[in-house]
């Protein structure tokens, strides 16, 4: 590397071998959410093959990365919802999170666990607005060609799709469908 060469790394705070920024997580951002939350991590390195996983839960890839390789976003995805806090680590291998290079953040991310906390009204013909009070709710509205994000059932009466849900994945709203007209709690 030549003086111009190193002296450009020693101002930009970045290592460099033969072209390669190093790998590194200088934060991200919520740190918390529910699943559908885009999480903003930012460091050196990210190439838009990039994974993240969160402790042993299964890996994401980052759906975007700048072109410099110092910020990707990726959703929170439903299988982080039930797991406890931890950090995030990033590699560029799917099958194997153990290959280098990876880096793991100095902070944790809290995945908002799953919970109904009320709903109202109690009681309605079909086509009754009922809104569902909780934590945890995807965040992502009904989309035909990645699925049902937050659905709702009583029974065997059948399934019904939230067609909203709040920005915070707190509340969630949905009309009584007729299939459950006969039917009881």
């Amino acid at each position: 590397m030549n003086k111009i060469g190193m002296v450009l790394c020693a101002l930009l705070g970045t290592a460099s071998l033969h072209g390669q920024t190093s790998l590194s997580i200088t934060g991200f951002s919520p740190k918390t959410g529910p699943p559908g939350t885009i999480v903003t991590v930012t460091g050196t390195g990210f190439r838009s093959t990039t994974y993240i996983r969160l402790g042993s839960a299964g890996l994401v890839t980052a759906h975007e990365v700048n072109s410099a390789g110092t910020e990707l976003k990726f959703r929170v995805p439903e299988s982080w919802r039930s797991r406890s806090a931890g950090p995030l680590t990033v590699n560029f291998s799917y099958h194997d999170h153990t290959r280098t290079p990876k880096v793991t953040s100095a902070d944790n991310f809290t995945p908002t666990p799953l919970s109904i906390t009320g709903f109202a009204p109690k009681t309605g013909l079909p086509g009754t607005e009922i809104t569902v009070t909780g934590t945890g709710f995807d965040i992502r509205t009904y989309n035909p060609i990645s699925g049902y994000s937050n659905y709702i059932h009583l029974g065997s009466a059948g399934v019904v799709i939230a067609y909203a849900v709040n920005s915070a994945g707190t509340e969630l709203k949905f009309r009584v469908p007729e299939s459950w007209r006969s039917r009881s709690a």
